[in-house]
């Protein structure tokens, strides 16, 4: 079987929206409509320093892909995050055991780190937190201890948090449940 991981461009759009809408998002949160998808993810596919879609392929058909954004702003500093994360796997339950998902992220945490970006912020529905985080600490990724984490901030559901970078990190969209956001500091 023909893996590939590799950075996105505008050839692969169509595909990355179709599978938007594949299954409902992980966690509780909903899915963007087709025109909200473009407006937050078009910039993913075009070479720029800021934004960045990575696939992967298996026999070039695309599995599964991420979005990273890479920002250095007055409030944060210079940080990242994965805007979405989308895969063609229907599972009910997230997974760092899957190939797919380990080498989207260990190609992504490369990429940020070699550029310098040593802070990681995401937004997770509570309800799958704790699961997230047992998912992390057993993934083959990223070693235990590299990252210092910390919760910033935790919104309630259908709200808006006070400070616009949060509201940013959320995606501006208001979600029908508890959202947390963290953040993953690189320990040098």
């Amino acid at each position: 079987m023909g893996v590939e991981v590799r950075l996105l461009d505008h050839n692969d759009f169509n595909q990355c929206l179709a599978m938007s809408f594949i299954q409902p998002r992980f966690g509780g949160t909903d899915s963007p409509t087709n025109t909200e998808f473009v407006e937050r993810f078009a910039k993913y596919f075009f070479k720029n320093d800021s934004y960045m879609g990575i696939g992967y392929f298996e026999n070039n058909i695309l599995i599964s892909w991420i979005a990273i954004g890479m920002f250095d702003t007055r409030d944060l500093g210079v940080f990242w995050i994965i805007s979405g994360l989308y895969t063609s796997y229907i599972k009910t339950f997230f997974t760092f055991e899957r190939p797919d998902i380990i080498s989207l992220l260990q190609k992504g945490f490369e990429i940020v780190e070699s550029m310098g970006h040593t802070t990681y912020y995401y937004t997770i529905a509570e309800r799958a937190a704790r699961v997230y985080e047992r998912q992390w600490i057993k993934n083959k990724v990223i070693p235990i201890g590299k990252y210092k984490l910390e919760t910033i901030c935790v919104v309630e559901p259908n709200e808006k948090p006070r400070v616009p970078i949060y509201w940013k990190l959320m995606g501006e969209t208001k979600q029908p449940t508890r959202m947390i956001i963290k953040k993953r500091t690189l320990i040098q």
